[in-house]
């Protein structure tokens, strides 16, 4: 893996962290909310959840082999 794919794995890592963390605080905040709003919320709280797993699982998919240097 190389500094710059080391980077990005990282700030995938974040990003996704980001979503889920603010998914949950939207649930949260739903039960203070109407049931139009709520339905809202929740939808938008698992696009969240969804794109953070998707991140997240990017980032732990194992890398492609690459093939031997000679040298």
């Amino acid at each position: 893996m190389t500094v710059s794919e080391a980077s990005e794995a990282a700030r995938n890592y974040d990003v996704g962290i980001r979503y889920l963390s603010a998914a949950r605080r939207i649930t949260a905040a739903t039960r203070r909310l109407d049931d139009e709003d709520a339905r809202a919320a929740r939808k938008l709280s698992d696009r969240f959840t969804d794109k953070g797993l998707a991140l997240l699982t990017s980032v732990m998919r194992p890398a492609r082999a690459r093939p031997a240097q000679e040298g």
